[in-house]
């Protein structure tokens, strides 16, 4: 393990995760000024950079350009477009990543992302005591076939509810702030979702239910 990757926060982790990425993928750019590294990194087939924080979240994986891609993962889809790094449309068609919706039993939260492997998320969320609960359950999932995408509208559009103060435990023990967790009913949330695969063009809803949907709407409303 790279001591690049110690760094890494765990959205950072999971989002290299979900896009089948690894540190060897991310140039460290912390100790260069911007032009240099940008150059660097397309010279050594680095997809990512790692740099300054961004604004909004203080996310520090970007596109050779420049751009956060956590908080718009979109930008990373035009960067392998535009160069033609590792992507398959018919891969992605195939549903390497499902969105889900999580929830915090005892704090009524929610979390919402995108993962390849549900089980290893939510297993996690709860050793990493995200939001400082250990007692996170996967509500439900969907397929779509870019759930980068979707999931980038849908945090958009329920940015504010978006709670700030809450911790985790990092790869290395230390508390580090949880920036992905939202304080809203599960049916707002829902139907936000059912409206963006719909204009998707999904005439079908197939969401796959994780947790009996009554115990949801009872907890989360």
């Amino acid at each position: 393990m790279s001591n690049l990757y110690k760094l890494f926060s765990f959205e950072e982790t999971s989002f290299l995760e979900d896009h089948q990425l690894s540190e060897l993928d991310v140039y460290d750019a912390r100790f260069e000024n911007k032009k240099l590294a940008r150059k660097k990194a397309k010279n050594s087939n680095k997809q990512l950079i790692y740099g300054t924080p961004c604004i909004k979240h203080g996310h520090r994986l970007r596109t050779r350009a420049g751009h956060c891609v956590i908080c718009d993962p979109t930008k990373l889809r035009f960067q392998q477009n535009y160069h033609g790094i590792l992507f398959n449309p018919v891969e992605n068609l195939r549903g390497l990543s499902n969105f889900y919706v999580a929830g915090s039993i005892d704090k009524k939260l929610i979390k919402v992302g995108i993962s390849k492997n549900i089980e290893y998320r939510l297993k996690q969320l709860n050793v990493n005591q995200y939001a400082e609960s250990n007692n996170w359950k996967i509500l439900f999932t969907h397929w779509v076939s870019d759930p980068g995408e979707t999931e980038t509208k849908i945090k958009k559009s329920i940015e504010k509810f978006q709670i700030k103060d809450l911790f985790y435990f990092d790869q290395d023990g230390k508390y580090s702030e949880a920036k992905e967790v939202y304080n809203i009913k599960f049916s707002v949330l829902y139907r936000l979702f059912v409206q963006e695969i719909k204009e998707q063009g999904y005439t079908e809803i197939k969401t796959n239910w994780h947790y009996y949907k009554k115990l949801i709407l009872k907890t989360f409303g």
